[in-house]
């Protein structure tokens, strides 16, 4: 596929959605040669570590999938889905140390408080997790594919995308905080080129540049939460969104305490 930008506001680039539809495929395919390579024990764990380098949002959306299909993994497969925001917080640092050093340091503190409570959280489930046995977990052929969750969520990409384009150019720097919102809907780190970019000019207070991001990572919370509820069900929904909204209000107590 072009990786161009194309469409109204040039706003879709067919490369980078289609890159995010082979994400989820490779997310699935690596989840199942995990748990059958490693065990449902900690095979899980590990995907979700991995794989939310490459998509958290996607992870959740295979782990939930799986917890769909094998009930009796749902648990591993949400603690899966909650450890890959260690990639978001991650990817979050080293884009700022690679753009915008000076907002690292501000957003060092909230980064701490965050994967304190996420792995708070994730030792918390970790330890009630219902045990696992080998005669347990169910052998499956092939893999199976959503395509309606696949759909969805690839026309959630574009929507955003055009919204975000269209809400920049009609209105510029002043949109900033609500186009953070929508470009965190799909990715919590877009954002971070713009605020680089507008710290770096003096056309945004130093003070201020954390406030985008925190908005995006919210932004993202929410799009994970309901990316957990369609693919692997309420259950599953529940405990990824204590997860990740865990995570977030501790950035945003990181934040507040400064």
């Amino acid at each position: 596929m072009p990786d161009v930008y194309m469409g109204p506001y040039n706003a879709w680039n067919p490369h980078v959605i289609l890159e995010f539809l082979v994400i989820i495929f490779s997310i699935s395919i690596a989840g199942k040669l995990a748990v059958q390579l490693l065990g449902a024990r900690y095979g899980l764990l590990l995907t979700g570590l991995i794989g939310g380098f490459a998509s958290s949002t996607a992870t959740i959306h295979s782990m939930g999938a799986l917890a769909k299909a094998q009930p009796q993994l749902a648990d591993r497969a949400a603690l899966g889905g909650v450890l890959s925001n260690i990639a978001t917080l991650l990817q979050l640092l080293v884009l700022l140390e690679l753009l915008a050093p000076q907002v690292l340091k501000l957003f060092l503190q909230p980064l701490c408080f965050g994967l304190t409570g996420m792995l708070a959280y994730s030792l918390r489930v970790l330890y009630f997790a219902k045990p696992i046995t080998p005669s347990r977990v169910e052998a499956k052929e092939g893999l199976d594919i959503d395509w309606q969750s696949l759909l969805t969520i690839t026309a959630l990409v574009c929507f955003v995308s055009y919204s975000t384009a269209a809400l920049n150019a009609a209105y510029g720097q002043s949109g900033l905080w609500v186009g953070a919102a929508l470009s965190g809907l799909v990715d919590a780190h877009a954002i971070v080129p713009t605020v680089a970019f507008l710290q770096t000019q003096s056309k945004l207070l130093l003070q201020d540049s954390l406030v985008p991001l925190l908005i995006a990572l919210s932004a993202n919370s929410l799009t994970k939460s309901l990316v957990a509820l369609n693919s692997g069900g309420l259950g599953y929904a529940k405990k990824i969104s204590a997860g990740v909204w865990i995570t977030t209000f501790s950035v945003w107590i990181g934040y507040w305490l400064k």
